[in-house]
């Protein structure tokens, strides 16, 4: 089957000038038991700064920021994904991202060694996320497993910024979660694990 949707956001808070966010997507299903899907989704989005950012009280280690600019982006989806029957029910996608943002906000130290928050013009994140389930037949067991790599990189154009990571934001992501249901117990694992990333 296909399948269409749309929406749109408007935004308007005293402070910031007001925006209008469209979002449309798109889903394509075929199958039964084994069962194929791509999915697509194209939309703008638009986020105000947080009162830390903008309010945050000066310590010895941070700063705000009142000065800020809201951060808007142009996003870009696309999955696509296998479900099938494999000793229970197994399911795997893998999801290509993009966004090209302006004016995101990252916490960046000064040269007084406070961190505060800083837009950043122009920003380029783009990516892959892997996802693997598998359940038993009985619903008893459950695991999962994801991977995320992002290559955040700035594009302000200025010198010696410009074509570097953004700090704070890992290459890569790892999540396993695995679950173990046998009625009335239930017991859960979940491991996290995230690379290095640039603090300056």
């Amino acid at each position: 089957f296909l399948m269409v949707n749309s929406a749109v956001r408007f935004d308007q808070t005293s402070g910031f000038s007001s925006n209008w966010s469209p979002h449309f997507g798109l889903l394509l299903s075929q199958g039964e038991k084994f069962i194929k899907r791509i999915k697509t989704n194209w939309g703008k989005s638009y986020h105000n700064p947080t009162l830390n950012a903008l309010f945050w009280k000066t310590d010895v280690f941070a700063t705000g920021n009142p000065n800020l600019k809201p951060e808007r982006s142009q996003d870009f989806d696309l999955t696509g994904e296998l479900e099938f029957p494999l000793l229970g029910r197994t399911s795997f996608s893998l999801t290509y991202f993009n966004s090209q943002a302006q004016d995101i906000i990252i916490w960046q130290r000064r040269f007084d060694g406070k961190f505060s928050p800083v837009n950043v013009s122009q920003a380029s994140l783009s990516g892959w996320e892997q996802n693997l389930n598998w359940q038993s037949k009985n619903q008893i067991l459950f695991i999962e497993f994801n991977h995320t790599l992002t290559e955040a990189i700035n594009k302000s154009g200025i010198y010696p910024k410009d074509g570097k990571y953004l700090v704070f934001r890992p290459r890569h992501i790892y999540n396993l979660k695995f679950n173990f249901n046998p009625k009335p117990f239930s017991f859960n694992f979940s491991s996290h694990w995230v690379s290095k990333r640039y603090t300056r």
